[in-house]
């Protein structure tokens, strides 16, 4: 059996040496940097254009409250506007055969007037 004599010129493999330390690990497994442009919406022409947009349709909107039991829009009525329900309850009562029926009921959300505006 022949081994091979160590040098002074070789290390042994299994001698640790402490000038080396070992790589720290992350134990959160996250990204160490991340590079990245800023981002400006004021500079992003895509974005100015919806948010001109979105400011056209919040400046013509209103607000309007209403009573209990007050009619918003009558049936046959020229409806020239569109209604985005906040809070509250409202009944959708249709004329058929001279009766009124209620065909619907809107609470604490909902819309109605869209055909109106188009």
């Amino acid at each position: 059996m022949q081994t091979k004599s160590k040098s002074k010129e070789e290390p042994d493999p299994g001698d640790e040496d402490s000038d080396v330390e070992p790589p720290a690990i992350n134990r959160y497994n996250r990204k160490v940097s991340v590079c990245a442009d800023a981002f400006n919406p004021d500079k992003e022409e895509e974005d100015r254009e919806q948010r001109d947009q979105l400011s056209q349709v919040l400046n013509a909107m209103f607000e309007r409250k209403v009573k209990p039991q007050e009619h918003v829009i009558d049936q046959g009525d020229d409806g020239d506007d569109f209604y985005v329900i906040e809070w509250g309850l409202y009944d959708i009562v249709v004329a058929k055969d001279n009766q009124l029926r209620c065909v619907g009921c809107c609470g604490n959300h909902g819309s109605f007037g869209e055909l109106d505006v188009q």
